[in-house]
C-alpha cells in the first residue's frame, strides 16, 4: 500500500500556502502496486493508466514549432 503516491509534473503553478489549521486527512489517497509496478485502487485489481510525464512537453514543443514555421 502506498500512501500519497508521488508523481512528477512538468509544470506546476505556484500555490499559496495552505490555510492555518489545515491538516491532511488520514489515508486520503492511497494505491497499491501490481507485480509489474503499475498502480491499482484495489489489491490485484486492474491498473490505473497515468498520463506520460513527457506528453505535455511534446505538445508544447509542437505548438511552438508550428508558430515558428508560420
Amino acid at each position: 500500500k502506498i500512501l500519497y503516491p508521488f508523481r512528477l509534473k512538468p509544470w506546476q503553478e505556484s500555490k499559496g500556502g495552505s490555510p492555518r489549521g489545515y491538516r491532511m486527512k488520514q489515508n486520503d489517497y492511497f494505491s497499491f502496486l501490481t507485480v509489474l509496478g503499475m498502480e491499482t485502487n484495489l489489491p490485484f485489481g486492474s491498473y490505473i493508466k497515468r498520463p506520460s510525464f513527457f506528453e505535455p512537453i511534446y505538445k508544447t514543443l509542437k505548438k511552438k514549432i508550428r508558430k515558428v514555421k508560420k
